[in-house]
């Protein structure tokens, strides 16, 4: 008996199918004829009500709305719940057999109606029993006998699931599912030996992943439940759904997920969740009667989302040298693009024919040996690993026991030898100290008394001049603020000692702003007479605890800072805030500001920023103020922009807060 198949889609939701005019013209079969690709001699037509019957889909009113199935396209169906008609019109030559069978080589069609002439219909599917089928084969198969005259052959069909193609040998698939089941063996006694975690999860992916290519591929139903119709229809989407939840594990345990992108361990144990909803979603319509194309729908989006995370934590892996992220890499690249494949597939945008029919399956036999490879890579790697670990431990406790021995010896002569030194070393820091401290006793009290000589003097002599010597009084108010900002810095120059040696015991007490500031500045006007200062006052920070003789002279180092650093006449501004557990004073000018780079050396004694040259100063005032505010338990914080000015705020604690013993010295910035 001769036998016809069509190679191509009969029908396919979700895949090609173009539209051309319907030719009249039968094909004919001749005596030479042994297999036959009808693809193109075919037409077909959509029901969106699913309720005509064959009498009105045959009726001449229907004869132009059948479109001739294409040979050179495809038209895209997507999912549809629409009832389509597939007419074929064929005849033989008068020499020709009449004995045919017509195969559909696919087998995602729920419901399949073939209508021939003559004869009662038969219906059978995926979603109906296998007894139902005319023949016993693995595709759809429907013996027909063909006269000499044209006569229509009707097929309807149904389904809810984009459909694909399948064109390959049991030959290929024996191969394919033989290698598969060896290698899943073989991963499933490494696991019950080495009792890795990695193993159990590789094997139970692959496996399901196997078995839901095994039911879409048709053997599920012929070979390993038969009478679950039901269950055949969402067999191969819930079994590959479940090999993700697996896969993902895998990829997170393996990949240490966890550690290397977060963010992805997070979103995939997400997209676990989902799995699972899905699976318990296709299970339920198995009681429950409801449409499954969502579901589908639902699975396709989450493993649109799933696969790339998966990705992107394997080259996050790999930034970070994780032990067999390159095979897995490229593993799963593999089934992306076999997955990217199957989908433009479905969608009409590439041809069908056995490489893109297959790539799924073609991609995962890939996956699964490079999955392979990368669990022996990293066994081998952790195996090496744990060996040059035991040998450096062995060479470790050897070297640990000599060196404990000579240490033990050395140890006792080390610690008098280090007791002797500490104690000349402090016996010589406490000379220097007694000495520096005599010097700036002697330094302050040489050069202030003259200054305060050359200050009464100037003030009497002011006195004495005319109202109209105004040049003179001028250059007089000069000579006292550069007399006064001599003591002043002498005044800081001694107070910096005491600070730091902790010969001055500090005098904290409270002191309410408003009162303290506007008086502050009339004082100390000829340090920034060539400046506006603005004073901005917060209503709700009232008062702060401090030293009030240290407090002036940080606030006076910050304003010193602030005007060298303005342009002439430009407005500093001096305000006061609060944050949780915090008074603070804050100093703000618009002048050439800080280099991120520098912004934490400038606390650091003696350090000057580059573009400081041409200017007065040694580096100690910031500093200073640094240790003032340390000592008070406090803090100094910077914000600057370079080119729009800086901001220094001291920030000191509230009283309850407050512990005024005096902080080590530390010069560089905290």
């Amino acid at each position: 008996m001769s036998s016809m198949q069509i190679y191509r889609h009969l029908f396919a939701l979700g895949l090609a199918l173009a539209m051309f005019a319907i030719s009249a013209q039968a094909l004919t079969l001749g005596s030479n004829d042994q297999v036959r690709d009808m693809s193109a001699d075919i037409a077909w037509l959509e029901d969106p009500t699913g309720q005509q019957g064959l009498t009105e889909i045959s009726s001449p009113a229907n004869e132009t709305h059948f479109k001739k199935w294409g040979q050179s396209g495809d038209m895209n169906l997507g999912f549809s719940a629409s009832a389509y008609w597939v007419r074929l019109r064929l005849a033989r030559e008068p020499g020709a057999t009449p004995n045919w069978i017509i195969e559909i080589p696919y087998l995602g069609l729920e419901k399949l109606d073939f209508y021939a002439p003559g004869h009662p219909p038969v219906a059978t599917g995926a979603a109906r029993p296998l007894l139902s089928r005319a023949m016993d084969h693995r595709y759809f198969v429907f013996p027909v006998m063909l006269e000499t005259e044209s006569q229509d052959y009707y097929f309807r069909i149904q389904s809810q699931y984009a459909l694909e193609d399948t064109q390959i040998t049991l030959l290929v698939q024996a191969l394919y599912f033989g290698g598969l089941l060896a290698l899943l063996i073989y991963n499933f006694f490494l696991w019950v030996s080495l009792r890795d975690l990695r193993f159990l999860l590789y094997t139970l992916f692959c496996t399901l992943l196997g078995l839901g290519i095994f039911a879409g591929n048709g053997f599920g139903r012929q070979f390993l439940w038969p009478n679950a119709a039901d269950f055949d229809v969402i067999s191969q989407t819930l079994l590959i759904n479940c090999s993700f939840i697996f896969g993902m594990r895998f990829a997170l345990v393996f990949l240490k997920g966890r550690e290397v992108a977060r963010n992805s361990w997070r979103a995939l144990n997400v997209s676990s969740v989902v799995c699972i909803v899905i699976a318990a979603l296709l299970l339920s319509t198995l009681w429950v009667a409801m449409p499954t194309s969502w579901i589908y729908q639902l699975f396709l989006l989450n493993s649109m989302v799933a696969v790339p995370l998966v990705l992107w934590t394997g080259f996050c892996a790999l930034r970070k040298n994780v032990t067999g992220a390159r095979f897995f890499l490229v593993a799963w690249c593999l089934l992306l693009g076999g997955g990217i494949i199957a989908s433009l597939r479905t969608f009409g945008i590439v041809p069908t024919n056995s490489f893109t029919a297959y790539s799924i399956q073609i991609a995962s036999s890939a996956e699964m040996l490079l999955l392979a490879l990368a669990l022996a890579d990293t066994v081998r790697y952790e195996r090496d690993e744990r060996e040059l670990a035991q040998r450096q431990v062995l060479a470790s406790t050897r070297e640990l026991m000599q060196v404990t021995k000579e240490s033990a010896q050395r140890l006792e002569l080390a610690v008098e030898e280090r007791t002797s030194q500490l104690k000349m070393s402090l016996a010589s820091e406490k000379a220097v100290l007694a000495q520096y401290l005599r010097f700036g006793s002697l330094i302050s009290h040489e050069f202030r008394n003259p200054l305060g000589i050359i200050d009464s003097q100037v003030a009497l002599l002011k006195k004495e001049l005319p109202p109209e010597e105004a040049n003179a009084r001028m250059r007089l108010d000069t000579i006292i603020s550069a007399t006064q900002r001599l003591v002043k810095m002498f005044d800081t120059w001694l107070s910096d000692g005491q600070a730091k040696t902790d010969i001055r015991p500090m005098q904290v007490r409270r002191i309410m702003i408003a009162d303290w500031l506007p008086p502050f500045l009339k004082a100390n006007r000829m340090f920034f007479s060539s400046h506006q200062i603005l004073l901005i006052l917060d209503p709700l920070v009232m008062e702060l605890q401090a030293d009030q003789e240290l407090l002036d002279i940080a606030l006076v180092n910050l304003l010193d800072n602030a005007c060298k650093y303005s342009p002439e006449a430009a407005q500093i501004i001096i305000t006061s805030c609060a944050k949780p557990g915090f008074t603070g004073i804050r100093v703000t000018d618009n002048g050439i500001g800080i280099l991120p780079e520098h912004q934490d050396k400038v606390f650091e004694e003696y350090f000057r920023i580059p573009s400081s040259e041409g200017k007065r100063g040694t580096g100690l005032g910031l500093p200073f103020v640094k240790n003032i505010v340390n000592n008070h338990r406090g803090h100094v914080e910077l914000s600057s922009v370079p080119g729009e000015g800086s901001s220094f705020t001291m920030w000191f604690p509230l009283p309850a807060q407050t512990d005024y013993r005096p902080q080590p010295q530390a010069s560089a910035a905290s």
